[in-house]
């Protein structure tokens, strides 16, 4: 049985992580080998600096990665004509795999946290050479609406 009690679901959180790596991106994990990455903020403590890029890369590519095979899905389609809204700590306009893909509603279009940009990634990052991930719906677009501060805190406004 998996998350919400049924035969067959996969976790939510298993379909977000496996979203971003084709599954040619390197050798599979190995019984037992982890696949570790920094840890993605939610919100920053003030004084925190703004959340940079990680230098730190996965050498091997999870089962849930593999398991999605988005490979095969994209001879279906990649997204094009597709608006996705992020609402979150915004989304970085700037980031490269995101490039000219990014309207944002007020200040949402920048991302001092990088909890937002990330979530966009997951779901609409474009192939660059080099670099072995892609979003789910490659060619589609992304509306970021902030849902919280700049810090990452939510609050009732």
């Amino acid at each position: 049985m998996r998350a919400g009690g049924r035969a067959g679901r996969v976790p939510a959180a298993a379909l977000l992580a496996a979203a971003m790596v084709l599954p040619a991106a390197g050798p599979a994990a190995a019984d037992g080998e982890k696949v570790r990455l920094p840890v993605m903020p939610a919100r920053l403590d003030a004084g925190d600096p703004c959340t940079g890029g990680s230098k730190a890369r996965a050498t091997a590519v999870p089962w849930e990665q593999q398991n999605l095979q988005l490979a095969r899905t994209w001879t279906f389609g990649k997204g094009a004509g597709v608006k996705v809204a992020v609402v979150d700590t915004g989304v970085s306009a700037q980031a490269p795999t995101l490039a000219g893909r990014v309207s944002a509603v007020g200040s949402a279009g920048a991302d001092c946290v990088g909890h937002g940009t990330f979530v966009a990634g997951l779901i609409a990052a474009s192939p660059a050479k080099n670099v072995r991930v892609a979003g789910v719906a490659q060619e589609s677009r992304i509306i970021a609406v902030r849902g919280t501060d700049e810090r990452g805190a939510a609050t009732a406004a």
